[in-house]
Protein backbone atom coordinates (compact mmCIF):
# COMPACT_ATOMS: atom_id res chain seq x y z
CA UNK A 1 0.00 0.00 0.00
CA UNK A 2 1.16 3.37 -0.86
CA UNK A 3 -1.00 6.81 1.13
CA UNK A 4 -0.28 10.17 -0.42
CA UNK A 5 -1.15 13.92 0.28
CA UNK A 6 -0.78 17.05 -1.65
CA UNK A 7 -0.96 20.90 -0.17
CA UNK A 8 -0.95 23.53 -2.51
CA UNK A 9 -0.05 26.55 -0.62
CA UNK A 10 0.15 29.03 -3.67
CA UNK A 11 -0.23 28.29 -7.45
CA UNK A 12 3.56 28.27 -6.84
CA UNK A 13 4.32 26.01 -4.24
CA UNK A 14 3.31 22.47 -3.18
CA UNK A 15 3.74 20.37 0.12
CA UNK A 16 3.97 16.62 0.02
CA UNK A 17 3.88 13.83 1.58
CA UNK A 18 3.85 9.84 1.48
CA UNK A 19 4.29 6.59 3.11
CA UNK A 20 4.14 3.31 1.25
CA UNK A 21 5.38 -0.49 2.07
CA UNK A 22 7.34 -2.92 -0.42
CA UNK A 23 9.09 -5.64 -1.47
CA UNK A 24 11.25 -7.49 -3.23
CA UNK A 25 10.85 -11.28 -3.56
CA UNK A 26 13.18 -14.09 -1.79
CA UNK A 27 14.91 -16.50 -3.71
CA UNK A 28 17.80 -19.20 -3.96
CA UNK A 29 21.42 -19.12 -4.25
CA UNK A 30 23.17 -21.56 -6.35
CA UNK A 31 23.11 -24.94 -5.38
CA UNK A 32 26.00 -26.34 -3.42
CA UNK A 33 27.13 -22.69 -2.47
CA UNK A 34 26.41 -22.89 1.08
CA UNK A 35 28.54 -26.19 1.37
CA UNK A 36 31.69 -24.97 -0.59
CA UNK A 37 31.73 -21.70 1.74
CA UNK A 38 31.34 -23.45 4.49
CA UNK A 39 34.21 -26.26 3.57
CA UNK A 40 36.82 -22.91 2.39
CA UNK A 41 35.88 -20.63 5.02
CA UNK A 42 36.47 -21.08 8.94
CA UNK A 43 34.87 -18.44 11.41
CA UNK A 44 36.85 -18.49 14.69
CA UNK A 45 33.55 -16.73 16.75
CA UNK A 46 31.80 -20.24 15.45
CA UNK A 47 28.88 -17.70 13.31
CA UNK A 48 27.83 -18.82 10.66
CA UNK A 49 30.29 -17.69 7.40
CA UNK A 50 28.06 -18.52 4.50
CA UNK A 51 24.12 -17.07 3.68
CA UNK A 52 21.74 -19.82 3.48
CA UNK A 53 20.27 -21.52 0.49
CA UNK A 54 16.88 -19.62 0.52
CA UNK A 55 16.79 -16.06 1.64
CA UNK A 56 13.98 -14.54 2.67
CA UNK A 57 12.01 -11.67 0.48
CA UNK A 58 12.89 -7.93 1.57
CA UNK A 59 10.47 -5.71 2.77
CA UNK A 60 10.59 -1.86 3.32
CA UNK A 61 8.24 0.72 5.09
CA UNK A 62 9.15 4.04 3.15
CA UNK A 63 8.25 7.88 4.73
CA UNK A 64 8.48 11.20 2.75
CA UNK A 65 7.98 15.04 2.73
CA UNK A 66 8.56 17.64 0.95
CA UNK A 67 8.22 20.84 -1.23
CA UNK A 68 7.92 22.46 -4.69
CA UNK A 69 8.40 25.59 -6.05
CA UNK A 70 8.19 27.57 -9.01
CA UNK A 71 10.24 31.31 -8.07
CA UNK A 72 10.98 34.20 -10.21
CA UNK A 73 7.84 34.34 -12.56
CA UNK A 74 8.72 30.90 -12.92
CA UNK A 75 12.44 30.73 -14.02
CA UNK A 76 13.43 29.37 -10.72
CA UNK A 77 12.41 25.76 -9.68
CA UNK A 78 13.26 24.92 -6.09
CA UNK A 79 12.56 21.28 -4.64
CA UNK A 80 13.65 19.56 -1.78
CA UNK A 81 12.86 16.28 0.41
CA UNK A 82 13.43 14.34 3.97
CA UNK A 83 12.72 10.65 3.42
CA UNK A 84 13.09 7.63 6.24
CA UNK A 85 13.10 3.70 5.13
CA UNK A 86 13.32 1.37 7.13
CA UNK A 87 14.30 -2.23 5.59
CA UNK A 88 13.80 -5.89 6.67
CA UNK A 89 15.49 -8.82 5.54
CA UNK A 90 18.00 -6.18 2.83
CA UNK A 91 19.50 -8.22 0.23
CA UNK A 92 22.99 -7.62 -1.43
CA UNK A 93 25.23 -8.94 -2.84
CA UNK A 94 28.18 -11.00 -1.85
CA UNK A 95 31.61 -12.41 -3.37
CA UNK A 96 33.58 -15.51 -2.32
CA UNK A 97 36.58 -15.80 -3.60
CA UNK A 98 39.17 -19.10 -2.98
CA UNK A 99 39.97 -22.58 -4.41
CA UNK A 100 37.20 -23.30 -5.49
CA UNK A 101 36.66 -20.27 -7.76
CA UNK A 102 34.28 -16.76 -7.32
CA UNK A 103 30.86 -17.66 -5.83
CA UNK A 104 28.38 -14.86 -5.95
CA UNK A 105 25.29 -15.19 -3.71
CA UNK A 106 22.44 -13.08 -1.63
CA UNK A 107 23.03 -12.33 1.82
CA UNK A 108 20.54 -10.86 3.68
CA UNK A 109 20.97 -7.96 6.44
CA UNK A 110 17.41 -8.30 9.00
CA UNK A 111 17.46 -4.56 9.90
CA UNK A 112 18.40 -1.28 8.24
CA UNK A 113 17.55 2.16 8.55
CA UNK A 114 18.28 4.46 4.85
CA UNK A 115 17.26 8.43 6.11
CA UNK A 116 18.30 11.38 4.77
CA UNK A 117 17.45 14.39 2.32
CA UNK A 118 17.92 15.85 -1.22
CA UNK A 119 17.28 19.46 -2.46
CA UNK A 120 17.68 20.08 -5.67
CA UNK A 121 16.86 23.25 -8.23
CA UNK A 122 16.21 24.58 -11.53
CA UNK A 123 16.85 28.14 -13.18
CA UNK A 124 16.40 29.08 -16.62
CA UNK A 125 18.94 32.33 -16.45
CA UNK A 126 18.30 33.25 -20.11
CA UNK A 127 15.79 32.12 -23.17
CA UNK A 128 18.82 29.53 -24.20
CA UNK A 129 20.54 28.78 -20.96
CA UNK A 130 19.42 26.73 -18.11
CA UNK A 131 21.60 25.85 -15.00
CA UNK A 132 20.28 22.78 -13.24
CA UNK A 133 21.95 21.20 -9.33
CA UNK A 134 21.12 18.85 -6.98
CA UNK A 135 22.44 17.25 -3.60
CA UNK A 136 21.51 14.37 -1.59
CA UNK A 137 22.76 13.46 1.64
CA UNK A 138 22.29 9.58 2.95
CA UNK A 139 22.66 8.11 6.06
CA UNK A 140 22.19 3.81 5.90
CA UNK A 141 23.24 2.16 8.96
CA UNK A 142 23.21 -1.71 9.38
CA UNK A 143 20.82 -2.31 12.98
CA UNK A 144 21.20 -5.86 12.80
CA UNK A 145 22.69 -8.80 11.02
CA UNK A 146 22.31 -12.37 12.69
CA UNK A 147 24.65 -13.98 10.65
CA UNK A 148 27.56 -10.72 11.26
CA UNK A 149 26.76 -9.19 14.58
CA UNK A 150 29.58 -7.27 14.65
CA UNK A 151 28.75 -5.75 11.66
CA UNK A 152 25.75 -3.49 13.33
CA UNK A 153 26.09 0.03 13.45
CA UNK A 154 28.09 0.16 9.92
CA UNK A 155 27.04 1.65 6.72
CA UNK A 156 25.35 -0.01 4.43
CA UNK A 157 26.89 -1.37 1.02
CA UNK A 158 26.74 0.77 -1.83
CA UNK A 159 24.56 3.45 -0.68
CA UNK A 160 26.89 6.41 -1.26
CA UNK A 161 26.95 8.62 1.69
CA UNK A 162 26.09 12.00 -0.62
CA UNK A 163 25.27 12.74 -4.18
CA UNK A 164 25.96 16.07 -6.10
CA UNK A 165 25.32 17.00 -9.83
CA UNK A 166 25.41 20.50 -11.76
CA UNK A 167 24.41 20.57 -15.35
CA UNK A 168 25.08 24.03 -17.61
CA UNK A 169 22.23 23.44 -20.76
Amino acid sequence: PKVSITYDMSDTSTLFASWGVGFKTGGFNNLGATETINMFLVNPDGLPVAPPEIYEKETSSALEAGFRSTLADGNLQLNGAIFRTEVDDMQFFEFYVGPHGLLRVVESIDEVTIQGFEIDMSWQMTDSIRFDAGYSKIDGEIDKMTVRPYVSGNDVPNAPEFTANAALT
